[in-house]
């Protein structure tokens, strides 16, 4: 990605290339273990407004709960998504909410790795603050049912 401002760990040559253990730990090139990855860049990728959900402010950590367990996210992804996000997205009135799934993560920003997971479920939301409702054609959501070794991603950008 030409945009990347900076990564932990630091991702060189574009795309990272993480190795897996035995343990399915994720090491870096230099054997250092990461339980997460962190990456931030960026973003001018477009996107569809006219899909997605609008969320009153109040309502949306049980909006984004219920989606993103829906996609397959466990209750501790869950939570420090939620951690992260919500005290950006409480206070609006309402958000404009949409996300970006693995298929549609792959095509700008892609995972390399020595071992590929059973399953991979990456996640971006993409929200904006609203002073008012409008209206949106609600996103289609996939579920992704958690197999074997499994790889999650999340993030999100202000679409201001």
């Amino acid at each position: 990605m030409d945009d990347l401002k900076y990564s932990i760990p630091e991702i060189q040559n574009e795309s990272p290339l993480f190795v897996v253990d035995s343990n399915r730990g994720l090491y870096d090139k230099d054997g250092n273990y990461y339980y997460t990855l962190f990456w931030d860049a960026e973003d001018t990728s477009g996107i569809d407004l006219s899909e997605g959900f609008v969320v009153k402010g109040e309502d949306t950590a049980a909006f984004l709960r219920e989606k993103l367990m829906y996609m397959g996210f466990n209750a501790k992804e869950t939570n420090e998504f939620i951690i992260f996000w919500l005290e950006r997205m409480e206070n609006n009135k309402y958000n404009y909410i949409r996300f970006r799934q693995t298929e549609e993560v792959n095509e700008y920003m892609p995972m390399v790795l020595d071992k590929q997971p059973d399953t991979l479920l990456r996640v971006i939301m993409d929200y904006k603050a609203l002073d008012e409702e409008i209206e949106v054609r609600p996103q289609e959501l996939k579920s992704t049912e958690r197999k074997g070794f499994v790889v999650t991603e999340w993030g999100g950008r202000n679409l201001k």
